[in-house]
């Protein structure tokens, strides 16, 4: 095989000089067109709205997860608003059930004492008569006198009875009325005293000071609050003050 002469080693060193500076200005001219295409009016910046663009629409879907997480977090506050709300409410409900399910007194405090077998404190039914706390105080005595007390009378909390012997001398002609203690007295023998835990309108009424207005009050009071433990407790009905009391206070009576 025959050595390459000198003049072709020449003409190939010629040719390989060339390709490399034809890549050169190959790559020289593109760098120039691409520097001429950003810079370009119309092009420019066309990478940058694209970064932008993309800026703004992960801007927007966060905007959007948080307006969701907003609203999950505003349902929730509703929801534990009206739970909380239901709760109190049934709190409510229950707390006036329960007020208005309260009863009245179960039981009432009465005194019996005089001629009865065991006399003392007993606690009784509210309805209760004397008849039944006579009972309770194991009867009356062989010198107890019943006919100077009202047996079928209603009793009142703190009331206290006293059941007299046979040496009080009562008067039982229609119309006569015993005190609180059970005993017929110099006071109440020139008329009959009201008892104000029984008295009718029309019997109040008969007390001075007392009309259709004041009379309902009594009546009202008793049937709402309860009977009169003793007579100054009048006053608690309104319309009657101390002036009206002093006018009917040895005119009633409680027993």
């Amino acid at each position: 095989m025959e050595k390459p002469s000198k003049l072709t080693k020449a003409v190939l060193a010629a040719l390989s000089l060339i390709c490399v500076i034809l890549a050169g200005i190959i790559y020289i001219n593109n760098r120039d067109r691409n520097s001429f295409y950003l810079n370009t009016p119309g092009n420019e910046g066309e990478h940058f709205r694209a970064a932008e663009g993309n800026a703004s629409a992960n801007r927007n879907i966060a905007q959007t997860d948080k307006i969701q997480t907003d609203e999950i977090q505003n349902a929730e506050n509703a929801q534990n608003y009206a739970s909380q709300t239901q709760a109190s409410e049934i709190q409510n409900t229950d707390a006036t059930t329960n007020a208005a399910e309260k009863p009245a007194a179960s039981e009432i405090m009465v005194h019996i004492a005089g001629e009865v077998n065991n006399p003392g404190v007993y606690s009784v039914k509210p309805g209760s008569r004397v008849a039944d706390v006579v009972d309770l105080a194991g009867g009356a005595t062989e010198n107890a006198n019943l006919a100077a007390i009202n047996l079928a009378d209603y009793v009142a909390d703190t009331q206290k009875i006293i059941v007299p012997d046979n040496s009080v001398d009562i008067d039982i002609t229609a119309g006569s009325v015993q005190n609180n203690s059970g005993i017929k007295t110099a006071e109440n023998e020139a008329g009959a005293l009201v008892n104000i835990n029984t008295a009718s309108a029309g019997e109040l009424k008969t007390l001075p000071g007392i009309g259709d207005v004041i009379a309902e009050g009594i009546i009202n009071y008793r049937e709402t609050v309860g009977l009169f433990a003793n007579i100054e407790d009048i006053k608690n009905v309104p319309r009657i003050g101390d002036k009206t009391f002093l006018a009917i206070a040895d005119l009633i009576t409680v027993y």
